[in-house]
């Protein structure tokens, strides 16, 4: 069929007018569509995996209330052995009588350190956030060299939330020549810090 010149031409623009029209409506509307398609099925894969989390901490609910109880109450327990807040010094008599049961050492004096507690966090190496407060005793006394050693093996293995730091060992000095300066010539005097925490109030 022979269609004169303009009526080619106008098919032509119509043609190529209709095929930009449906590369338009393709990358406008279709893709447009399936880019937003993707988008919300990558969305609600999320959703489901934290639903799926969700639903398995709620079914753990009673595991990690069960947990937090356990936990507190050792962290209760710890605390029965902290310093007391009211008076720490006075309890710290109380203490070290506990501690030195069964050690043949002598405690003869407990100072405390006129130190502000930022100063004795800093000493001890304890965070400045620490939630717990400290307290430095420095404690004097006389012993044997084997029973002191085994005091402060015994006091690290039964008090772990102690610490004992800065010991010195020095020999007395020189008595007379009865059996009882002999024997008291034969033992140390010790001196130590104490790190306790303080039982919160």
């Amino acid at each position: 069929m022979n269609l004169p010149k303009e009526k080619k031409d106008r098919l032509i623009l119509v043609g190529i007018c209709g095929v930009v029209i449906c590369v338009g409506i393709w990358y406008g509307l279709i893709q447009t569509r399936r880019t937003a398609l993707n988008l919300s099925k990558t969305k609600l894969t999320k959703a489901s995996a934290q639903l799926d989390q969700a639903t398995t901490w709620v079914k753990k609910a009673d595991q990690i209330e069960l947990e937090v109880a356990r936990t507190l109450k050792i962290i209760q327990n710890m605390e029965e052995n902290m310093a007391s807040a009211a008076d720490p010094f006075a309890w710290s008599y109380v203490f070290l009588d506990k501690a030195r049961s069964g050690h043949d050492i002598e405690i003869r004096e407990v100072l405390r350190p006129e130190k502000k507690e930022a100063e004795r966090k800093k000493d001890v190496g304890v965070f400045a956030d620490f939630p717990y407060n400290v307290v430095v005793f420095t404690v004097s006394g006389a012993a044997h060299y084997h029973d002191f050693g085994n005091f402060v093996a015994d006091f690290e293995n039964q008090f772990p939330y102690f610490r004992i730091q800065s010991i010195s060992l020095s020999n007395p000095a020189e008595g007379g020549g009865d059996a009882g300066a002999r024997t008291a010539k034969e033992k140390l005097l010790f001196r130590m810090d104490v790190v306790a925490l303080i039982k919160p109030t």
